[in-house]
């Protein structure tokens, strides 16, 4: 799992094509003030437990309680989790997150190629970029 994440004072995210067979005809915008997103890069051997384990815990260390977005950049990954099971995990990740004391949390639609709006707080320590290292030796 590879994460790059930012706090901002605002994000949005407009569908604009699918690129994955079987995505799901409804992508949603999403517009949201005063959040944390984390853009998700899966790699094989990913499991749901370990990425949502890596981010709570991330997410309680730096002590923000901003709402979550995720957002899928699985084309960025170097060994990237097969489509099928990426799709799968990215749509259980935010019940995960919740069930993990995390409450508001919420998913741009993955297998879409989405139009971002982002205004960061521009702060030390908004920015950041997460690496975890998975049971395959992947990142």
């Amino acid at each position: 799992m590879v994460a790059l994440y930012c706090d901002a004072r605002q994000f949005a995210a407009h569908p604009v094509q699918s690129v994955v067979r079987n995505a799901s005809l409804e992508a949603h915008d999403l517009v949201t003030r005063e959040c944390t997103v984390f853009y998700l890069a899966l790699e094989a051997g990913d499991t749901l437990k370990m990425v949502s384990q890596e981010l709570t815990e991330a997410i309680l260390r730096r002590n923000r309680r901003l709402p979550v977005v995720i957002h899928s950049f699985n084309h960025l990954s170097d060994q990237p989790l097969p489509v099928a099971d990426a799709q799968r995990l990215y749509q259980d990740l935010p019940d995960a997150l919740r069930n993990a004391g995390i409450t508001e949390v919420d998913s741009t639609t993955f297998g879409w190629i989405y139009a971002i709006e982002l205004h960061d707080v521009g702060k030390p320590g908004a920015k950041g970029r997460m690496v975890k290292r998975n049971s395959l030796g992947t990142a």
